[in-house]
């Protein structure tokens, strides 16, 4: 980044590969680092191969979605300060910038996360492409199918220079569009026996599925400038106050979470470069809890509901992990609580549990 915008006599090329948004997810739009600990991708489970495949607890699955939007925020501002480099040094206008991704990502219960197949290839494969020529006053949108393999000729014919026996075509040429039906997708693929790189044809419609996918998208994270946590159940209590809601005022003596590194929070500055909002520990019940619906628990900071999630089970072992939103945090100490919501006749409570940690 500090080499963007330096000046140059000569003519230049530079390429940026960052690894955002990418797993370890734990990064949120600020740049600032929260820790996931080994599970940086909770709801995944190993399947065929070694490959990883989301299981089907939905509300997990969504909360690594929303985690992965954190990051490509965070991706999006990495590029603003490239642009605005270019432009304090004058060398914006004259500038070609090409935006593009590597691959895609699937986050769809019981899908396939990396790995492509039949159902998923339009998240894996369709990836943006952004390009930005010399001196260009204005742009569109085009919808046709495009390959990365487009990228070189499009940009070095701006320079008169015919790329020959090239794999892509020159997009400005052909206006935007390269006629094509069917494409050719590297990939993981699964299919063959092995997890390993392969080449598969698929259909070059990506856009409607896309497009259904913002849809997906918006409904559960909202429509405003940082996604919100909306995708779990109860989603409306967040900020409330528990006892807003009907709530236990004593610690329930069957369950126990067990919270690690909660001392760390006793000197709390929100601004700081890292920030507990991934919140993990064991949740204890004194008996099993059987093969029912898993019990959701509800993070509560200083008197407000800042994260709401159903508990995983590995094992014998009840796992907690929940994303609270960052504005929950204040500078020095921060009280932290976690409540059972419980479903009665009456409908939902919250049930205090006892809390141990080191």
């Amino acid at each position: 980044m500090k080499s963007f915008g330096q000046g140059s006599s000569s003519p230049w090329l530079k390429v940026a590969h960052f690894a955002l948004p990418h797993a370890p997810l734990e990064i949120i739009d600020t740049g600032q680092i929260y820790f996931a600990g080994e599970r940086h991708v909770e709801g995944a489970i190993a399947s065929v191969h070694g490959a990883m495949r989301w299981g089907q607890n939905a509300d997990h699955v969504h909360q690594n979605y929303y985690r992965h939007l954190l990051q490509a925020q965070f991706a999006d501002s990495i590029i603003a300060r490239a642009l605005q480099r270019l432009e304090q040094s004058g060398e914006l206008e004259r500038t070609t910038i090409v935006v593009t991704a590597d691959h895609g990502i699937s986050y769809f219960p019981r899908s396939y996360r990396r790995e492509t197949t039949a159902e998923n290839y339009v998240f894996q494969a369709g990836v943006p492409l952004f390009v930005k020529q010399p001196n260009q006053q204005s742009g569109s949108t085009v919808n046709d199918p495009a390959l990365s393999v487009d990228i070189v000729p499009t940009v070095v014919n701006q320079f008169g220079l015919n790329v020959q026996n090239a794999d892509g075509v020159d997009l400005a040429q052909v206006g935007g569009s390269a006629p094509r039906s069917t494409f050719k997708h590297a990939c993981i693929d699964v299919s063959a026996g092995s997890a390993g790189i392969g080449y598969r044809e698929y259909r070059s419609d990506l856009l409607p599925g896309l497009i259904a996918e913002a849809q997906r998208a918006h409904s559960l994270f909202g429509g405003g400038r940082r996604p919100r946590p909306l995708f779990s159940r109860y989603s409306n209590w967040l900020g409330q106050s528990p006892q807003d809601i009907a709530a236990s005022a004593q610690p329930d003596g069957d369950t126990v979470v067990f919270f690690p590194r909660l001392q760390l929070w006793d000197q709390l500055d929100p601004s700081a470069e890292w920030l507990p909002i991934h919140i993990d520990g064991r949740f204890m019940p004194s008996v099993d809890e059987g093969a029912g619906a898993a019990p959701i628990i509800a993070v509560v900071v200083n008197d407000k509901i800042a994260g709401i999630m159903p508990v995983l089970k590995k094992g014998t072992e009840y796992l907690l992990s929940t994303m609270i939103e960052p504005q929950s945090l204040v500078k020095g100490k921060n009280q932290v609580s976690f409540y059972r919501i419980v479903e009665g006749p009456s409908g939902p409570s919250l049930k205090l549990l006892k809390l141990l940690y080191r």
